[in-house]
């Protein structure tokens, strides 16, 4: 009898650790699977982030274009309306001086012309590529004018970009020329 207690024991000591190895490559199998789906989720959420950041970087690209474009369609308006100004902007007329109303004009109107164009290179790396060689020639163009030099020199702290002529750089270093 004592015989076959201790083989009663053994036996149930043996199906206990069997049953403890099953649960333990159960509790391993299982650990090993949420490794796996962790692993899944976690390049899924990347693969999500990326092409969500590169949505976004389309977005803020195509808004700054549309404010960009709004407010040159501004400095157009108020050329519309101040026609005599265009000359000074766009040609060849000399700086008037800004204590008559037409000078005081065209002051206000390349001061706010300076600045969209500032505004625009200062956000020149969201511009679509196909579009900021030109703008940056626009750019070059616009503050080589005689009365825009003038006002430039006039007020070289306000412009620093222009006054030192880095559009023409820009411009030389896009078109490699």
């Amino acid at each position: 009898m004592f015989h076959s207690t201790i083989n009663i024991i053994q036996t149930a000591d043996s199906a206990a650790a069997t049953a403890a190895e099953e649960t333990s490559k159960a509790w391993q199998t299982a650990a090993a699977i949420a490794q796996v789906s962790c692993v899944i989720l976690t390049l899924i959420t990347i693969g999500f982030l990326i092409w969500q950041s590169r949505a976004l970087s389309r977005s803020m690209k195509s808004q700054s274009y549309q404010a960009i474009v709004a407010m040159q369609v501004g400095v157009d308006k108020l050329l519309i309306e101040n026609h005599f100004a265009r000359p000074y902007l766009y040609g060849d007329k000399k700086l008037p001086k800004p204590t008559t109303e037409e000078g005081a004009k065209v002051h206000a109107i390349i001061d706010i012309a300076m600045n969209v164009i500032d505004n625009t290179y200062q956000q020149r790396d969201l511009l679509p590529k196909d579009m900021l060689e030109s703008w940056i020639y626009f750019a070059m163009e616009t503050s080589e004018r005689p009365a825009v030099r003038e006002f430039l020199k006039l007020h070289p702290d306000w412009y620093p970009i222009a006054h030192r002529g880095e559009y023409r750089r820009e411009y030389k270093r896009l078109t490699k020329g």
